[in-house]
């Protein structure tokens, strides 16, 4: 396979890694002599890129609201939250 018209690439399985970073190409077939060139378009799948930003967001903040809430010390009871206990637990056995 010639890449940009400069670079010779080959493989023992028809699987190309890493021509262009992250991607891999399967060869399936070859061109004739004379015949046009095969071009291939790579373009980022932004949907997909969206999708996972949103997806990593929300995971985040549903963390970061357990995390508060077991941190929380209960005004009626005076309790600690686990993650309170833990860390105070921590600074005691590191003094």
């Amino acid at each position: 396979m010639l890449l940009d018209g400069v670079a010779e690439l080959s493989s023992h399985n028809n699987v190309i890694e890493d021509a262009i970073e992250g991607v891999d190409l399967t060869l399936k077939g070859t061109t004739k002599p004379g015949e046009r060139a095969a071009e291939i378009g790579v373009e980022y799948d932004r949907e997909s890129v969206r999708a996972d930003i949103e997806q990593f967001v929300s995971a985040y903040n549903q963390f970061f609201q357990v995390s508060q809430d077991l941190a929380k010390v209960d005004p009626a009871t005076g309790m600690a939250g686990h993650l309170r206990v833990i860390a105070s637990f921590a600074a005691q056995t590191l003094v």
